[in-house]
């Protein structure tokens, strides 16, 4: 549905937020965590609703409009721009039973778990590559500006790294940086080295990481790793897929389905495959037993609610907080890690 969406810039108040949802009774509100104002026309805002069960409002403001989206415990909704003043509300159905390309790899690393360090600070370089369809998925959100069409694609790009930052930074892990840019990937181009692309996912991730030209172009960005960004409804359930579950440079590709990205399929599941991080345990939920510690973790908070951290396997219906694995840091009253 066609929405207008106020200006948090001027409606919150010491950090909060209140606001509606169209079709829903009741208000909701959320307390900021993570704000960054470049002007009242420009600025980023992400926080957590001050709700019986968590969840969260992230809210993406420049010239081309708003994106953002909401996360509640039933339901989570999707925020593009279709021009200056209005947006396109889109609700995901939480019950559609989607799967990560990665659950049914084998790869099992070395029998060892290492303590990690995190002193040294980072800063991580990812670069999206738009595939013609994502492309094209983004031709009916944007705005027209000095008689020119500008697509929603660079806020899409802002949103994706936030919610890759948030979720780091609200896990302890605080000098760390994820830097995103991204690159259309020439129709032509594309078509000509991946002529069969957008049929099978597992097949594609490998045409990706064989390909020279994409090899070549994440040198010349100078990217740690690559997202190619597609809407190929040959997918099916699957949202996305790394091209390893190890540190391995060469083959440090992922390919994500963007309409899936956020919220209960977190826009940093794939990438974080790609730093070696694994699904839930079998008794998790998962089928990964590899003996490693990073791992997704599924817990039952302080509220009796189960919970379930950025790489474990959800059941249909639930979300995924915005929280990696980590026994250090608690949320809603219980360790995210053990």
């Amino acid at each position: 549905m066609f929405v207008q969406v106020g200006d948090l810039f001027t409606l919150q108040s010491q950090g909060s937020i209140a606001f509606s949802i169209p079709g829903r009774t009741g208000n909701f509100s959320a307390i900021a965590e993570f704000v960054e104002n470049q002007d009242s026309t420009n600025y980023s805002w992400a926080g957590s609703l001050d709700s019986a069960y968590p969840g969260y409002l992230v809210y993406i403001k420049d010239t081309i409009g708003v994106i953002g989206f909401i996360q509640l415990e039933d339901s989570h909704y999707f925020i593009l721009p279709v021009d200056a003043q209005h947006s396109w509300l889109m609700e995901t159905d939480i019950e559609f039973n989607l799967h990560c390309g990665n659950d049914t790899i084998k790869q099992v690393p070395p029998e060892t778990c290492p303590p990690l360090t995190s002193a040294c600070p980072a800063v991580i370089d990812v670069l999206l590559l738009a595939a013609p369809s994502a492309q094209n998925y983004f031709a009916n959100f944007g705005r027209v500006i000095n008689g020119t069409w500008v697509s929603a694609l660079p806020l899409y790009v802002r949103l994706a790294e936030l919610m890759m930052n948030w979720p780091v930074w609200r896990s302890g892990v605080g000098n760390k940086l994820y830097r995103y840019r991204y690159l259309d990937y020439d129709i032509q181009d594309f078509e000509t080295n991946f002529k069969a692309f957008g049929n099978n996912i597992s097949n594609d991730i490998l045409s990706l990481i064989d390909n020279l030209d994409a090899q070549s172009i994440r040198d010349a960005a100078r990217a740690d790793l690559v997202t190619l960004l597609t809407d190929e409804s040959e997918y099916g359930s699957i949202y996305g897929i790394a091209g390893t579950l190890e540190t391995d440079d060469r083959r440090s590709f992922s390919i994500v389905q963007l309409k899936y990205t956020f919220g209960r399929n977190t826009t940093g599941h794939e990438l974080t495959h790609l730093h070696g991080g694994r699904h839930s345990r079998k008794d998790q939920g998962g089928n990964d037993d590899s003996p490693v510690c990073h791992h997704g973790w599924r817990f039952v908070d302080d509220d009796n609610n189960t919970q379930y951290t950025v790489m474990a396997n959800i059941d249909l219906g639930e979300q995924r907080i915005l929280n990696f694995s980590n026994p250090d840091i608690e949320f809603n009253g219980a360790p995210t890690g053990t």
